[in-house]
């Protein structure tokens, strides 16, 4: 896809700019829908990109994305489309790792449930598709929810870096 344009460099200052904010929040939001097209027509409900917010280090602002798809979608009817989309954003960008390495969260809907069951993920476990889609998940002390590989959401942070 070397059509895709990649981000602009973001400067340090454009954090205190709310239309230079926007436009960035925007721009990301537009390579999300685009890398996601086939997506976007029929399994994804909702996409959500969150302002930039500065890390500690101050190298680094990050967003929040939020996917959620609509109530029937398996893990294997997206992970071909989005698989790539985190490849792609592996390498021109990168993700906020938590302690254990896990860069996404996948919630699992509980089958004819509103209950979704929230999984950490880390890059290595999706990419090699070595995540388990099928399970049980205890509800209560009588009750286990089933899970048949039903997305309900999946929730990362894209890091770019900043220039001071």
């Amino acid at each position: 896809m070397n059509h895709l344009k990649k981000f602009e460099a973001f400067h340090y200052s454009n954090l205190h700019r709310p239309n230079l904010i926007k436009i960035k929040v925007d721009e990301l939001k537009d390579l999300c829908e685009t890398y996601l097209a086939y997506l976007m027509d029929d399994a994804i409900k909702e996409l959500k990109v969150g302002k930039p917010q500065l890390l500690q280090t101050d190298k680094y602002v990050c967003y929040n994305v939020e996917i959620y798809f609509n109530k029937s979608v398996q893990w294997d009817q997206i992970k071909d489309h989005f698989l790539p989309f985190l490849q792609m954003v592996q390498k021109e960008y990168g993700f906020r790792e938590y302690k254990s390495g896990e860069i996404c969260s996948i919630s699992w809907r509980i089958e004819d449930s509103l209950t979704t069951i929230p999984k950490q993920y880390n890059l290595e476990e999706l990419l090699e598709d070595k995540i388990e889609t099928n399970f049980q998940h205890p509800l209560g002390t009588t009750y286990n929810g089933i899970v048949e590989g039903n997305v309900g959401s999946i929730k990362l942070e894209i890091l770019e870096e900043v220039n001071i």
